[in-house]
C-alpha cells in the first residue's frame, strides 16, 4: 500500500508539474500578446502624434508666410504712401511757390495803381508806353508808317 501511495503521490507531482508548466505556457503566451498589443498600441500613439506634429509644422509655416505676406503688404503700402506724400509736397512747393509769385505781382499792382511805383512792362509795352507816356519815335514813324 505504500507503493500504491507512492505512485500516486509521484503520479499527483507530475500532474502538478503538468498543470504549472500548462499554466507557465499560457502566461507566456498571455505575456507576447500583451506585449504584442501594447507595441502596436505605442506604434499607433506614435503615428498620431507624428501627424499631430506634421499638422503643427505645417501651421507654423502657415503662420509665418502669412507674416511675410502681411509684412510685404505693409511695406507696398508704406511706399505707396512716401510717394503719395513726396508728390503731395511738390504740388504744395509748387503752389507756394505760385502763391508768393501772385502776391508779388500783386503787391506790384496795387503800387503801380496807387501810383508809387511804376508796373512791370508787359511783353506788348516797352519803354514810356509802360508809364503811359508815348514811346520814341520809330524808324517806321520817322518814314511815316507802322514799326
Amino acid at each position: 500500500m505504500v507503493r500504491y501511495s507512492a505512485q500516486r503521490l509521484k503520479a499527483a507531482k507530475g500532474q502538478q508539474t503538468r498543470a504549472v508548466e500548462a499554466a507557465m505556457r499560457e502566461a507566456r503566451v498571455a505575456e507576447t500578446a500583451a506585449s504584442k498589443a501594447a507595441e502596436e498600441a505605442l506604434a499607433e500613439a506614435v503615428k498620431k502624434a507624428v501627424a499631430a506634429q506634421e499638422r503643427a509644422s505645417a501651421a507654423q509655416e502657415a503662420l509665418h508666410q502669412a507674416k511675410r505676406q502681411a509684412k510685404a503688404e505693409l511695406a507696398a503700402k508704406e511706399a505707396g504712401f512716401a510717394e503719395a506724400n513726396m508728390a503731395m509736397a511738390q504740388k504744395l512747393e509748387a503752389r507756394e511757390t505760385e502763391c508768393e509769385r501772385l502776391k508779388v505781382a500783386n503787391r506790384k499792382l496795387q503800387m503801380a495803381t496807387d501810383g508809387s511805383v511804376p508796373a512791370p512792362a508787359s511783353p506788348s509795352t516797352t519803354g514810356t508806353q509802360a508809364l503811359g507816356g508815348d514811346a520814341p519815335p520809330t524808324a517806321g514813324d520817322a518814314a511815316g508808317g507802322a514799326p
